[in-house]
């Protein structure tokens, strides 16, 4: 998974629950814009989760 995936799926019962009258499209772009305010800082750390994703991925692969 990407890290703006990763960073989507932790936003969005957040925004759901400030914004419970907003549909998926609204949603996505409120959570478009937080992440593109991120700083690299901020952003590293989803990155660094998308990487042990992949890792994980391709170790599962391997084994099969």
């Amino acid at each position: 998974m990407s890290a703006y995936r990763f960073f989507r799926r932790d936003r969005v019962p957040v925004v759901k629950e400030a914004h419970p009258d907003y549909d998926g499209k609204q949603r996505q772009e409120v959570i478009k814009a937080e992440w593109r305010k991120l700083n690299d800082c901020e952003k590293f750390a989803y990155v660094i989760r998308s990487r042990a994703d992949r890792e994980k991925a391709l170790y599962a692969y391997k084994l099969s």
